[in-house]
């Protein structure tokens, strides 16, 4: 997992920030296959709409998908889904 700022800085998750921006914490699973490369493009595009309409966004990133599972045996495992219901 890492958790990282885009778009400006703002507060915390929900919160109204500098000049009335707004941040949201998003859970990112990319997978992997083609996930990883359309998560990618996603999240440019979630970007730009955060630009425009003045949005900010906490993303924490999990490494999730068949590789992991096939090391864990796990698919989501209950800590990832506890931090995830933390998210907006």
């Amino acid at each position: 997992m890492s958790e990282t700022d885009q778009g400006r800085a703002g507060a915390g998750a929900g919160e109204t920030g500098a000049a009335g921006s707004r941040t949201h914490r998003i859970g990112v699973i990319p997978g992997d296959g083609i996930g990883i490369e359309v998560t990618a493009e996603a999240l440019k595009v979630l970007r730009a709409v955060g630009e425009v309409e003045g949005l900010d966004f906490r993303l924490t990133e999990y490494d999730l998908g068949a590789r992991q599972y096939l090391a864990s045996g796990e698919a989501l495992p209950d800590q990832v889904m506890a931090e995830l219901r933390g998210h907006d």
